[in-house]
């Protein structure tokens, strides 16, 4: 709850320092076609796909069938404000062209000095709760793999405890740290990207499985999930 709060506070320096600043314009100009659009999406759902863990406290939340859709959907609501709003003031100080050349640090884009430091901080503490929730995740995947077979069965080893397990941890943590020191932003961003339309592709196929009576969303829902899903993989690897 803590690193949220502060990564909202960053987004909300960001904004603040954004409308208080006298309206710029820049005279270069970004040129996009729809396959670059179906591009900008592929990446987009990346920045969306915190609302899933959401379904995976069903044991933990009252009437899970009820609260847990409504859940999603507040959240993605909200989400979609705090982007539309961050995407406003980057308009304002300057468009896209001016976003592309400051590398894509907002931050850089923010006149004062004190506002600036807020950002930073902001993305610091956002980027760090990110990291964090995929290294508990993705282990905990690995370790399922590792006890299955799928993976080197070192990989499910436990601690001492029983409370974690630091040989999956640390291999997921490798990986990730490989991919963002010799990948860069770019490369990491649309790898994940790709891996997340998968998932979720195949989460709409299994979503497709389920009996009528333990449906939470109507079967056309899946469908348009699983054809949008994969649909953006391709198109985006058109690009």
């Amino acid at each position: 709850m803590v690193l949220v709060l502060i990564s909202l506070a960053g987004l909300t320096a960001f904004i603040i320092a954004a409308f208080s600043a006298q309206k710029t314009t820049n005279s270069a100009t970004v040129t996009a076609d729809s396959l670059s659009l179906f591009h900008a999406a592929a990446l987009m759902f990346v920045a969306f796909t915190g609302y899933g863990r959401i379904a995976t406290m069903g044991e933990e939340i009252t009437e899970p069938r009820r609260n847990i859709p409504k859940a999603v959907v507040l959240t993605l609501a909200v989400v979609s404000a705090i982007y539309i709003a961050v995407g406003l003031a980057i308009l304002h100080l300057g468009g896209i062209a001016s976003f592309e050349q400051s590398n894509f640090n907002i931050a850089n884009l923010i006149s004062d000095p004190s506002w600036r430091w807020l950002v930073v901080i902001g993305g610091v503490v956002a980027m760090s709760g990110v990291v964090l929730n995929l290294v508990l995740g993705v282990s905990r995947v690995v370790l399922a793999m590792g006890r299955r077979g799928d993976l080197p069965q070192s990989l499910a080893h436990l601690s001492s405890d029983n409370q974690s397990a630091p040989a999956a941890t640390w291999a997921t943590f490798a990986v990730m740290a490989i991919i963002a020191l010799l990948g860069g932003i770019e490369s990491a961003w649309t790898l994940s990207a790709f891996t997340v339309l998968v998932y979720y592709g195949i989460t709409n196929i299994a979503a497709l499985k389920v009996s009528s009576e333990q449906r939470f969303i109507p079967k056309w829902v899946s469908v348009i999930g699983l054809i949008s899903c994969f649909g953006l993989v391709v198109l985006a690897a058109l690009a």
